[in-house]
């Protein structure tokens, strides 16, 4: 879905920090899974458009922290996780849970965010 609307695919540890570094700062959108595949956030040296997919029961906020501090647009497309985060509490089980991403529920959602052309300037972005 990503590679086919213009999304360069990579495997940031492929790299040297400084080239993870110098793609991050190229980009104009991100998108990614949410944890450590987005922490490069924090190392754009400025605002990005970013789009995140992430299961329901992951409940750390560092995306949401780097983006309030950089500026960032963060669009977070949650899909249904394994195990369920109990409503009166924390569950290490259910925060490393696994996900499924439905194609026809947040797959629709997550084809219009990265369709439009609101935010995007067409066929010069650098999308990563």
């Amino acid at each position: 879905m990503f590679a086919d609307r213009g999304f360069a695919v990579i495997y940031p540890e492929d790299f040297s920090l400084a080239e993870q570094v110098a793609m991050f700062r190229r980009a104009e959108v991100i998108a990614g899974h949410a944890g450590s595949a987005l922490f490069h956030l924090c190392l754009t040296g400025s605002p990005k458009h970013v789009v995140m997919v992430a299961p329901d029961s992951y409940i750390a906020r560092n995306e949401h922290l780097m983006s309030c501090a950089l500026g960032h647009t963060l669009d977070v497309v949650w899909s249904a996780s394994e195990v369920r985060m109990p409503d009166d509490g924390f569950s290490r089980e259910a925060f490393t849970s696994g996900f499924t991403f439905d194609v026809h529920r947040e797959g629709r959602y997550l084809a219009d965010l990265l369709d439009a052309d609101a935010w995007l300037d067409g066929a010069t972005a650098r999308r990563l």
